[in-house]
């Protein structure tokens, strides 16, 4: 049959032949599982991750309620920049922050008119401002600029 990875046995019938299965020791539930309870886990010396998928869930369970900000923080960095690297192929305009600063700032585009200029959706353009470190004013800030009732632009 094989190599059996450390830390698992055989329990069978004892000729040898079908009815053997092959088993592993959680060593945080102490419990011995079949193998197929395990997660895979490559860097592993026999190909199997220590702990069973109940207390590698748990586990992780726990870390998400005792960390939730940093998650939420590291998911919205992932996203943000997955998808700045995916729609910098469709619009390669988004990708640059100097003609995003131009559009924005100094043409008083609205994300919304960008978006159509572009053909891409206003939420799109909101996460491309955000990534290149443009705020984003207020709606109505951002129109009275446009319509010049503000008086100084900058």
């Amino acid at each position: 049959m094989g190599q059996i990875p450390a830390g698992t046995a055989r329990a069978g019938d004892g000729a040898g032949g079908a009815g053997m299965t092959e088993t592993k020791r959680c060593p945080r539930c102490e419990r011995a599982l079949p193998l197929d309870e395990f997660t895979r886990d490559r860097s592993r010396k026999g190909g199997l991750s220590p702990w069973c998928r109940d207390c590698k869930n748990a586990s992780r369970r726990e870390y998400y309620y005792a960390n939730h900000d940093k998650v939420r923080r590291q998911q919205n960095e992932y996203r943000t920049r997955e998808h700045l690297r995916t729609i910098g192929v469709a619009y390669p305009e988004l990708q640059v922050p100097r003609w995003l600063r131009r559009e924005y700032l100094q043409k008083f585009k609205s994300p919304k008119q960008i978006a159509a200029a572009l053909g891409c959706t206003e939420a799109t353009v909101r996460r491309a401002l955000r990534a290149c470190g443009i705020e984003i004013l207020p709606r109505t800030l951002h129109a009275a600029l446009r319509t010049g009732k503000q008086g100084v632009r900058s």
